[in-house]
């Protein structure tokens, strides 16, 4: 039963996050997720509540209290300050802290924090920002709709837990604030997952997710009776109307993307389909689930020993795995059977599994030959200038460095981002040189 997976996809999350979210973007239900996060927000207030509407939390002073009034005196009421107040109240909603506004974050979870993500992502990894929209929206709100029951959902279980026993729950804020950050942390692995970044930009997109969260329900603050005008029904129709098309795409990207899998599951049944598995092996290995990306490949070159492309992926997961014995062989079959495949970065992988595997003298023929076709590429001028230093070639070291730092210079934007850590490691190297 759908519900009974997610579940336990739920508390997967608890031990093995990555291959949990993987599993929701297959075969997670956003109804599902959108009702256990609300189920858990709801909750969460339930002993805050209690206490607001105890008879003797709310019974008055006889003494203190004011005199009855036939109306009220506006002039009375203290106008709430702007400033670090409004910044205040913003961040108790987005952390749940505040009773009054149970569901505030999950809101801006939905308005805010999921397409900051996806405009972060779009910045980061390049493509226009509605066409990510309209892809990944529903994806990547199921992953953090989870993601927020998982991280709130112990401090439920604990406030209706001290409820249960007539213990007051501490409202220290630092519980809420622990609960929003592990909510971060998860929604990075959702980015991971998603896109297939770095841990550096995962946590990135995680941090401006959280800081568009916050600055909307900072907006929704400033905006006051404006909201009501917004949302009354004539209003949501007309902006309906007029987005109708793009909203119904909206609605499309998870049930494509949960399809085109379970078609590919499908396509791998046919015992001669070696690019079924090839193609499932590189959504395993995009989600960073290595183990079943590394057996789909195996599956693909059992069936066609000649899959180019699945050795060369067996490859790179040899060398992630600190493996460069096996790497060197499937890169060496990859370069017998094609050595222009992928643009000629065999050569380059060849020669770096070379100079890991301490072979210099081949290593530098592989890479050698990588530089003169493709003379600015950073990383392989980068490798290439680690093998001349080892083999006290100074001069032509410093250049290769020099060259590599020139190439990440000279790129366009949004190449200089995907390979800005080059420059970095050029740096340390002629640091180490000098």
């Amino acid at each position: 039963m759908p519900l009974v997976e997610n579940s336990k996809r739920l508390f997967q999350l608890y031990i093995q996050p990555l291959a949990a979210l993987s599993r929701l973007l297959d075969e997670g239900r956003l109804w599902i997720a959108l009702l256990l996060a609300v189920a858990t927000t709801f909750a969460l207030h339930v002993p805050s509540m209690a206490v607001v509407t105890s008879p003797v939390a709310v019974a008055p002073d006889p003494e203190s209290a004011p005199p009855p009034r036939s109306g009220i005196d506006r002039r009375a009421i203290p106008e709430e300050p702007l400033g670090p107040g409004i910044l205040e109240r913003s961040l108790e909603r987005f952390t749940a802290y505040d009773a009054f506004s149970p569901f505030a974050p999950l809101i801006a979870l939905a308005l805010f924090v999921t397409p900051g993500i996806i405009l972060w992502m779009s910045v980061v990894k390049g493509g226009g920002f509605t066409t990510v929209l309209t892809r990944d929206y529903l994806p990547l709100l199921l992953l953090l709709a989870m993601a927020w029951t998982a991280a709130f959902l112990p401090l439920t279980l604990f406030g209706l837990g001290t409820m249960a026993v007539h213990i007051p729950m501490p409202r220290q804020p630092i519980l809420w604030w622990v609960s929003t950050a592990y909510f971060l942390a998860l929604a990075g692995c959702a980015a991971r997952v998603m896109y297939g970044v770095r841990l550096g930009e995962a946590a990135a997109a995680s941090i401006m997710g959280g800081v568009a969260g916050i600055a909307g329900v900072m907006v929704r603050d400033l905006a006051g009776p404006l909201l009501y005008y917004a949302g009354s029904p004539l209003f949501l129709y007309f902006i309906y109307s007029l987005f109708q098309g793009d909203i119904r795409a909206l609605g499309s990207g998870l049930s494509q993307r949960q399809n085109f899998r379970r078609q590919l599951e499908l396509a791998t049944i046919n015992p001669r389909d070696s690019d079924a598995h090839y193609q499932l092996g590189l959504i395993y290995q995009q989600r960073r689930r290595v183990d079943e990306a590394s057996a789909s490949f195996h599956r693909a070159v059992e069936i066609n020993d000649e899959e180019i492309d699945a050795q060369h992926q067996l490859g790179r997961i040899a060398i992630e795995r600190g493996n460069p014995t096996e790497a060197i062989a499937r890169f060496r079959k990859v370069a017998a059977l094609d050595e222009r495949h992928a643009s000629g970065e065999v050569w380059r992988e060849l020669g770096a599994a070379l100079f890991t595997a301490g072979e210099n003298g081949p290593a530098l023929v592989a890479l050698e030959k990588y530089t003169n076709r493709r003379p600015y590429d950073p990383e392989g001028l980068c490798w290439y200038g680690r093998v001349l230093a080892q083999q006290e070639k100074t001069t032509e070291a410093r250049e290769a460095f020099e060259r590599a730092i020139e190439a990440v210079d000279t790129m366009p934007s949004n190449r200089r981002r995907e390979v800005s850590r080059w420059k970095s490691v050029a740096k340390d190297e002629l640091a180490k040189l000098k």
